[in-house]
């Protein structure tokens, strides 16, 4: 059974090749945002998406900070609803600036993010992004456990989170 407003679609395609089907969900509402919740119960719906994400800033660090060792236009914050909590991550916003746009602790928010799910064989095989994914192995066991994918033996598998991508993708609603 699907959740209220989600729906599967089956799509078709032949070719010289043969027949092909593949099933997707998809979500039709009038409401355009998504709560973490909904997100994190349907993150392969949204993969790749531009979604308005709505909840409470529990963690905010926005570069540049000398304390965290964010550089300017870098930022981490983790979104909660009171059931889950997303991992938002802003890298290269320099214009507008991403210190003009700091969300405080339990500020309410809205972000527009697109989500994304990082492979642990990318993270530990890549050199051209070394300096944005390297850390994240040393970070995994941190992160809340909506943001953990493991196989069967208990290995992690892949990270998701969310990329934010302006500063002006975030509305502060109330603080």
């Amino acid at each position: 059974p699907l959740s209220e407003d989600y729906h599967q679609i089956t799509l078709r395609a032949t070719d010289s090749s043969g027949s092909f089907q593949k099933q997707v969900e998809v979500k039709v509402s009038d409401n355009e945002t998504v709560s973490v919740s909904e997100l994190t119960s349907h993150l392969r719906t949204y993969q790749g998406s531009y979604v308005p994400l709505t909840g409470t800033a529990s963690v905010a660090m926005i570069g540049p900070s000398s304390t965290f060792g964010i550089p300017e236009g870098m930022g981490l914050l983790f979104i909660s609803d009171g059931k889950d909590t997303a991992v938002v991550i802003a890298g290269e916003c320099f214009s507008p600036p991403l210190a003009d746009y700091k969300p405080r602790l339990n500020d309410q928010v809205i972000v527009k993010v697109v989500p994304l799910r990082i492979s642990m064989d990318f993270v530990t095989s890549t050199t051209e992004y070394d300096e944005y994914y390297s850390k994240i192995k040393d970070y995994v066991s941190l992160l809340p456990s909506s943001a953990q994918e493991k196989d069967t033996q208990g290995n992690w598998v892949a990270v998701w989170g969310a990329r934010w991508l302006s500063a002006d993708d975030l509305t502060i609603l109330s603080g």
